[in-house]
């Protein structure tokens, strides 16, 4: 088993890279690759290397070069096209050749997302690939996808996002039914912009255990497995809750809020336990769902402890073959194909309506 990690993405790369390496080797047993600039990484890698001599063992960690390094402000399409030769582009290749079997990077999302495009392909019949982040709620965790791949969205897209989840809860965690709902700013179907009422109108005629709209409040509740949404909605009520969870760990409203008359635990407060749940989701990395082969990206400015989870989420779908398996039950259930279909009869009517197609003068 062999991952490749983007050594030069991220805020902090490359040592909090390098350090999540060696983190992870002691951990899992996969080969880990850095791709980056050789002349950069290899004396920092044998400086590091001297706090944690374990995970020097044979075939532990090594480094492929590449020489150039895509920025955290660049446009995804333009850094596929002008950097053929960065540690974003060398991690995907060896993916893509079969050289490794999984990539992690906490570099620039929509260059992640490009390339991953570009090297690996889709999931027959789907558009585009979506970021999928675990939110812990008060009954269990909600899957909140898309959480930032893509900013717009179109009905089709949040659909087609819907038959992702449900076939990634179903075969990750093991869910008979995943109870699945577009995020919108009330529960009638009627409700919110066209985007979100035209997805309703296609997932309800799926097979998809599909339960409406949730409002932004509903989404802790958890009564949905997921939540779906376009990528500037789910990256803002992503990074919403992440502040209102550094919100309660920080002041007093994490402290224990149940008299001792009310035979209440001091340590039983739910806003402090789903506060150091939130906090332990970010040391880790999210899966880009729809793509053909693992690939897990981390956030930006993660440290070495977040690295190494990320390696380990990314260890976990390439041995459990989760990107494959998902792929094939995509195809076997022909959702997205049905949803294309449902896309296009709704379009032509639309025009037809728009036009006045038909009807007499």
């Amino acid at each position: 088993m062999r991952i490749v990690l983007d050594a030069m993405g991220g805020d902090r790369a490359p040592r909090s890279l390098v350090e999540g390496a060696l983190l992870a080797r002691t951990r899992c047993p996969a080969e880990i690759v850095l791709a980056g600039d050789e002349s950069t990484l290899r004396p920092l890698f044998a400086d590091l290397l001297k706090s944690r001599p374990e995970a020097a063992v044979s075939g532990g960690v090594s480094i492929v070069h590449a020489p150039e390094v895509v920025g955290m402000d660049e446009a995804g399409p333009a850094a596929l096209r002008k950097k053929k030769a960065s540690s974003l582009a060398v991690a995907m290749g060896l993916l893509a050749a079969g050289e490794a079997d999984a990539v992690v990077s906490a570099g620039n999302s929509a260059a992640v997302v490009a390339h991953a495009k570009h090297h690996l392909g889709l999931v027959p019949g789907l558009r585009r690939p979506v970021l999928a982040v675990v939110i812990p709620t008060l009954r269990g965790n909600a899957l909140l996808l898309d959480a930032g791949a893509h900013v717009e969205a179109k009905g089709i897209h949040l659909a087609q996002s819907a038959v992702l989840a449900d076939a990634y809860l179903r075969l990750k965690d093991g869910l008979t039914r995943p109870r699945i709902a577009l995020l919108n700013i009330g529960e009638e179907a009627s409700k919110g912009p066209k985007v979100v009422r035209g997805a309703y109108g296609l997932l309800e005629r799926t097979t998809l255990h599909f339960i409406g709209n949730v409002e932004a409040h509903q989404v802790l509740e958890g009564t949905t497995d997921a939540v779906v949404c376009d990528g500037f909605s789910g990256n803002n009520l992503l990074k919403f809750l992440e502040g209102v969870a550094e919100f309660l760990r920080r002041s007093a409203a994490i402290e224990p809020c149940l008299e001792p008359a009310s035979g209440g635990s001091p340590s039983s407060n739910p806003w402090k336990e789903w506060a150091e749940r939130m906090a332990a989701r970010e040391l880790g990395g999210a899966p880009l769902l729809g793509v053909l082969k693992p690939v897990v990206i981390a956030h930006g400015r993660s440290e070495a402890p977040s690295i190494a989870n990320a390696v380990g989420e990314a260890f976990l779908s390439a041995s459990s073959d989760l990107f494959r398996r998902m792929a094939e039950d995509c195809e076997q259930s022909r959702i997205l194909s049905e949803l294309k279909h449902q896309h296009a009869v709704y379009a032509l009517e639309r025009l037809k309506q728009t036009w006045r197609f038909g009807q007499k003068s």
